[in-house]
Order: structure tokens, then C-alpha cells, then sequence
């Protein structure tokens, strides 16, 4: 197996994003989860998969911890927040 960074700008990790593939993700955390759609999506990859943190976990006043919430005035999860 490789350890390489999952980010479209990383030539190693691209190479392996083909038409033909398709990518998962497990418990992809904020930017993870980002960066693996849009590498996923810009190389038109076969399909794509991805399973969130565990955001059902978080606390009301735990979940507000990225600096986009900070900004924007907070994220509220709702029952709809887990199927997305």
C-alpha cells in the first residue's frame, strides 16, 4: 500500500484517481471529507463513496469548532445532517 496525501494537488494521490476506480472514505473529518469528493469529482472517477465522522456524537456546544462555523454563526445538525 502507499501513504501519500489525499488533495488533487498531490501527483501521487491523482495518478490513482482514473475513470475506471472509485474512491471510499471512512470517517473522513472535515477537509478529508472535501478533498475526497472534489479529486474524486474533477477526475471523473467511477463512483464515490464516503461515510462521515461521527457527528451524531458531537455535543450541541462541541460542534461549532471549525473556523467557517466560527464565522458564520454556528452549525446546527439536525436529524437530516446524518444522511447527507
Amino acid at each position: 500500500y502507499e501513504c501519500l496525501k489525499v488533495d488533487l494537488y498531490e501527483a501521487r494521490f491523482r495518478k490513482l484517481l482514473t475513470h475506471d476506480r472509485a474512491t471510499i472514505g471512512l470517517h473522513t473529518c472535515g477537509g478529508l471529507a472535501v478533498s475526497q469528493i472534489k479529486s474524486s469529482v474533477e477526475q471523473q472517477c467511477r463512483g464515490l463513496i464516503n461515510f462521515g465522522c461521527c457527528y451524531h456524537k458531537i455535543l450541541p456546544h462541541e460542534q461549532n469548532l471549525s473556523q467557517f462555523a466560527k464565522e458564520n454563526g454556528g452549525i446546527e445538525f439536525n436529524q437530516f445532517a446524518l444522511t447527507l
